[in-house]
């Protein structure tokens, strides 16, 4: 879906749907405060924007806000996109669980967000159409979490809950 004007060389809006993820594609947001079950990474391609969250306002290039955090952003007039991912999701557990993001936002390093970038342009100039830059991100995304390589199971499990598996398999 892309929303565009006669007054914009580039569209507005260019939103792609996928099975754990939304990703929209704009120029500049402002978004009042609000809340959603999904994680949220928003990045500017080109400057740096507000992010109002907990009492605090943030100057982020790119930044992964936790799910179910009030927040609001403030733009100035970028090329951004604002990826939601599925809370549930495999690669969203890894992201929020490698990052260390509980309850508040957090800052992802340049590494990480440096092939949304490219993807950034090809998108505002139209270069790839909506089923590449779908393939694309979640390309980048899956690269974060083989390169993060966090395991499932770090966490060491007691011997109580061994014996409740074991249970309920007899």
């Amino acid at each position: 879906m892309s929303i565009s004007s006669t007054n914009h060389p580039t569209p507005l809006a260019i939103m792609h749907f996928m099975p754990t993820m939304a990703a929209i594609f704009r120029n500049a947001i402002t978004a009042e405060t609000h809340q959603h079950h999904a994680a949220q990474i928003t990045l500017d391609f080109e400057g740096t924007f507000e992010l109002h969250c907990q009492n605090k306002v943030q100057h982020f290039k790119c930044v992964l806000v936790p799910p179910n955090v009030s927040h609001y952003v403030r733009s100035n007039n970028n090329w951004q996109v604002t990826i939601l991912l599925d809370a549930e999701s495999l690669v969203t557990k890894r992201l929020l669980k490698y990052f260390k993001v509980t309850e508040h936002p957090i800052d992802i390093p340049e590494e990480y967000y440096r092939d949304l970038i490219v993807l950034g342009k090809q998108s505002q100039d139209r270069s790839l159409s909506v089923t590449e830059l779908s393939a694309y991100l979640l390309t980048v995304l899956n690269k974060w979490v083989s390169d993060i390589r966090v395991n499932e199971q770090d966490e060491p499990v007691s011997y109580t809950h061994l014996r409740a598996h074991e249970t309920v398999l007899d």
